[in-house]
């Protein structure tokens, strides 16, 4: 294969395989920046804006967070930095980096839209913003008005308005039959009612208060009354009227009304009118109780409902029964059905009260006269403490004790069997390991690290692997630096002969094999080779026309009446679209008459028209398609009068981009894509330099790759520390080589010769 197809192959695998390490970290290897020009550099959560005016091109390393700072830090004499930000835009200022605006599509919203859905927020991300902001800064809220209703006329978003439910309330104030309604935009926040006034009530008057219209008041000419006088007699009712009392009010709002005592008579003494007294007809009855020779009497107004009998007061008792003794009358008595129970019971689940009343026990007595509750004994304990150690062995904790049935602890001594073991032993597993290229790697557990991430064919990953294996904690030989290994290659492009040419004349295509080789003798169709500008596998032959120089060209047949048009076929004659012979025009006459007369057009025919059609959709069409128009007097015409033309193919301006077709007037309808002409940057080939250029028809970037570029790192070393010892293309622009510094492998020399072997 040729040597500077080689070379360039393994240059670019050098510089995808770095770029991968760049990728991992999140970080752009390095920046190339020409003289007096400015780079926005974020990388490693760090963005300035760097600026070159040393008056040569300069490197910006990045590919580690302490090369990024050293460089900001202590910057070459002649370069620049300043924070990254964004320059103002529609309705946001200009903003600091991670600085957000929230800005709006327009300057106001009437519900139901409202500011927050036509807002944009806009975040400053490296120096330009996340999204294009809107046009402006604010946006004030609109709201509808609540349409009349009820007692309401048309009221603005917040408004109220007072209505009520009666114009005239009878037996109650307006404000008890009032509602207040509030419009929330164009909705009232509760039905209003039908009238907007409402009239009623009395001023204070004597006892009775300020009144509504139609309500009453009762009020008394005296504050009390002595029987047999009566506070009823006393009383006035006044009910209010339009604004008037019927009755004036009396001076009070109360009377208390006052009633006669009852003398003593009986076993009753004194009593107060509404009083009781209960007296006995004997103070001991003889075979019965006291309820049976009592009476109740009542002091009514001073007389007495009943004569009270001659004593006051009766006593009997009750004899023994059950675990209860003899007792007096009104003495009580606690007995139990049985004299012990189990807990969770309590004695009061099995106990009686018995009261004596009138010589009659309230409830028969049970037979145990007490009660004693038994319990049971437990052990109960603790959940287990924390381990004392994650792994290898360590021990945990708990507490035990001795419990009753009813959560009270005592002595061990009240449990039987033995206690239950305070301690064991717990995490007893081995210990994990760890590195950075095998991660956390269980005891017992292997892995394979390599102490180079790549190896040249035909070598193989396994002459740089290590193996290793986790003992309790400890590996048994330390772990290579890295998790991974890749082979690389080299490629070159195998070419095949040229076929014979598709056509004799006009243009044909004649084509070859093109394929990518490994340098182990496979095959590859993507991976670097994409990477790689293939030579071409096809190229044009015997362009030569077969037609006559005017072939396709406009033509016209014309007298003096005017002309009719059409094109050069490939033999020289002027043809319409059908390949009939275009025919100049003359006049011819309608028939019938509404379309006087027309000319001929280039096929022979009358362009008049006859009324039947006149008017009717109509079309031109040819083998591009059809263009549509309606029949007038001259034949199918436009909207201003003029001739429908056949569509025919043509190619759209200033661009050139698209193949379209012309319509009914001639003009061509196509339009170039919406990217041509944009800006565009192309870095095939080039370790991350690029150029720039702008999008062709096709969408691709019109530039090629720089041919010098520079690249500072190479086959993972250690990059060089001077700016003169920067790693650079020979001149010829095909060739690699590194700078040569000491503690570098060097594979190429800076005479761009090959050096077989690295020190």
């Amino acid at each position: 294969m040729p040597t500077k197809i080689a070379a360039i192959a393994k240059g670019l695998a050098l510089c995808l395989s770095l770029f991968a390490v760049a990728t991992a970290s999140d970080a752009a290897t390095s920046y190339s920046l020409n003289a007096g020009s400015a780079i926005s550099v974020n990388e490693i959560g760090t963005c300035y804006v760097i600026t070159n005016d040393t008056g040569s091109r300069i490197f910006i390393p990045t590919k580690t967070a302490e090369e990024w700072a050293s460089f900001y830090d202590h910057l070459p004499t002649g370069v620049t930095k300043s924070p990254c930000g964004c320059a103002a835009s529609g309705g946001c200022a200009a903003a600091a980096l991670g600085s957000t605006c929230t800005s709006y599509t327009a300057s106001s919203a009437t519900s139901p839209t409202t500011c927050a859905a036509i807002s944009v927020t806009a975040t400053c991300v490296g120096g330009a913003w996340s999204v294009t902001p809107a046009a402006y800064g604010s946006c004030s809220q609109g709201y509808r008005s609540c349409a009349p209703s009820g007692g309401c006329g048309t009221t603005a978003h917040g408004g109220s308005c007072t209505t009520y439910s009666s114009n005239s309330p009878s037996g109650a104030s307006c404000s008890t039959v009032s509602r207040v309604s509030t419009c929330s935009d164009g909705t009232w926040s509760a039905s209003p009612y039908v009238y907007s006034s409402c009239t009623s009530g009395c001023s204070a008057s004597g006892a009775c208060s300020a009144a509504s219209n139609g309500a009453s008041c009762t009020s008394y000419t005296a504050s009390s009354a002595t029987s047999p006088a009566t506070c009823s007699g006393a009383s006035i009712s006044s009910t209010c009227s339009n604004g008037a009392w019927t009755v004036t009010p009396g001076a009070y709002s109360s009377c208390s009304q006052s009633y006669r005592s009852c003398s003593a008579s009986g076993g009753c003494g004194t009593t107060a009118h509404g009083g009781s007294c209960t007296t006995y007809s004997s103070t001991a009855p003889s075979g019965a109780s006291c309820s049976m020779v009592a009476r109740t009497s009542t002091c009514s107004d001073g007389t007495w409902s009943a004569s009270p009998y001659a004593y006051g007061s009766c006593s009997s008792g009750c004899s023994a029964s059950g675990a209860c003794s003899a007792a007096s009358n009104g003495a009580s008595c606690t007995s139990y059905s049985s004299s012990s129970v189990s807990y969770p019971s309590s004695c009061s689940s099995v106990s009686r009260t018995s009261t004596c009343s009138n010589g009659s026990w309230s409830a028969s007595p049970y037979p145990n006269g007490s009660c004693s509750v038994g319990y049971d004994y437990y052990w109960n304990y603790d959940g287990w403490g924390s381990c004392s150690a994650s792994c290898g062995g360590g021990s945990q904790s708990r507490g035990v004790w001795c419990e009753r049935s009813d959560g009270i602890s005592v002595s061990d001594s009240y449990c039987g069997g033995g206690k239950p073991s305070t301690s064991q032993s717990c995490n007893t597993q081995g210990c994990s390991c760890y590195s950075s290229a095998c991660g956390t790697v269980s005891d017992g557990g292997s892995c394979t690290t390599y102490s180079s991430s790549y190896v040249y064919w035909p070598s193989s990953c396994s002459s740089v692997s290590r193996t290793s294996t986790c003992y309790n904690g400890s590996w048994g030989s330390t772990p290579y630096s890295n998790g991974s290994c890749w082979v690389a290659h080299s490629y070159s492009w195998e070419l095949g002969g040229w076929s014979s040419c598709s056509a004799s004349c006009g243009g044909g295509t004649q084509t070859r094999t093109v394929r990518c080789l490994r340098d182990d003798g496979v095959y590859e169709e993507g991976g670097i080779c994409t990477m790689m500008l293939p030579p071409a596998s096809s190229q044009a032959c015997n362009t030569q026309s077969c037609c006559a120089a005017n072939y396709n060209q406009s033509c016209s047949a014309c007298t003096g009446m005017g002309c009719n048009y059409g094109t050069y076929n490939c033999g020289g004659s002027c043809v319409n679209p059908n390949g009939s012979a275009v025919q100049a025009p003359y006049t011819c006459w309608s028939s019938p008459g509404a379309c006087s007369f027309g000319l001929t057009d280039g096929y022979g025919n009358c362009s008049a028209q006859s009324p039947s059609n006149y008017g009717q959709s109509c079309s031109v069409c040819n083998g591009a398609g059809c263009n549509y128009g309606t029949y007038g007097c001259t034949g199918c015409v436009n909207g201003d009068g003029s001739a429908v033309q056949a569509p025919y193919y043509c190619w759209s301006s200033p661009g050139g981009c698209i193949y379209g077709t012309t319509n009914a007037y001639g003009s061509c309808t196509a339009s170039d894509p919406s990217y041509y002409g944009q800006s565009c940057t192309s870095s095939a080939n080039n370790c991350g330099q690029t150029n720039s250029g702008t999008r062709n028809c096709a969408g691709t970037c019109s530039v090629s790759a720089p041919a010098n570029v520079a690249d500072r790192y190479v086959c993972g070393e250690p990059y060089c520390v001077n700016s003169d010892e920067v790693c650079s293309w020979c001149s010829d622009g095909y060739e690699w080589y590194e700078c040569n510094c000491s503690y570098e492998c060097v594979d190429w020399d800076q005479s761009c010769g090959y050096v077989s072997g690295c020190p």
